[in-house]
């Protein structure tokens, strides 16, 4: 049931980042473009790490040793391996967050090129260079 409930949200994830409702008379057109399109949103990442989470409770089992006279570092141990494993993907994902190349990009966001220069408006007069080209290496 875990493993449902999980697809579930991970492909909600994927059909809700298409950008805009159905019929919505905004700037978004709805519709997906393979190239662009986002397997690694927000609501898919919570999909997959309820999937992890829900895994982990049921395949990793609890030490039963009591191994301190406090209560609640006795929980810790008691759920050890979990700890481990959560580190482990905490880790993982820290490592791909930050060794991943970041390439510089031009923003066109909020930039309307028929704008008249006498009205002011919120919108950008010229796309701007957003400068990364970096990446983190240790």
């Amino acid at each position: 049931m875990n493993q449902i409930r999980s697809l579930k949200l991970y492909f909600l994830g994927v059909l809700l980042q298409g950008g805009g409702w159905f019929g919505d008379p905004g700037p978004y057109q709805y519709g997906y473009n393979l190239s662009t399109i986002r397997w690694c949103g927000i609501l898919n990442r919570i999909g997959f790490a309820y999937l992890i989470v829900g895994l982990m409770e049921i395949w990793i089992s609890e030490n039963k040793a009591k191994t301190s006279r406090s209560p609640h570092l006795n929980i810790f141990c008691m759920h050890g391996k979990k700890w481990m494993v959560a580190f482990f993907f905490v880790a993982l994902h820290l490592i791909l967050t930050f060794s991943t190349y970041v390439p510089s990009w031009r923003s066109e966001w909020g930039h309307n090129a028929t704008s008249n220069p006498n009205v002011r408006s919120v919108l950008l007069e010229e796309p701007f260079l957003i400068k990364c080209d970096v990446s983190i290496s240790y």
